[in-house]
């Protein structure tokens, strides 16, 4: 059985929002756990962005989350399909 938790693997992952369901689907070479990071900096990022008047368009779960003002600590992750990196 492989020890490796879920979170901690590599492949193709969805993101879903808690508020309303709406889901992203990914592939990423590195941990789910880090992916997860990488998106949850891009909606602060955006936050601060807005913050400044800086407006900018992308089909992101950031920008989802923002667009809408969905609590970013409500995203859940799940993976779909395990993949090796490259």
């Amino acid at each position: 059985k492989d020890p490796t938790q879920p979170r901690e693997k590599p492949g193709v992952y969805k993101l879903t929002c808690g508020d309303c369901r709406a889901y992203y689907k990914g592939q990423t070479g590195r941990s789910m756990r880090q992916r997860l990071t990488e998106h949850l900096h891009a909606y602060y990022k955006k936050e601060e962005e807005a913050k400044k008047q800086e407006e900018t368009k992308s089909p992101t779960p950031a920008e989802h989350l923002f667009e809408h003002r969905h609590n970013p600590c409500h995203l859940e992750i799940e993976l779909i399909h395990q993949a090796s990196k490259g």
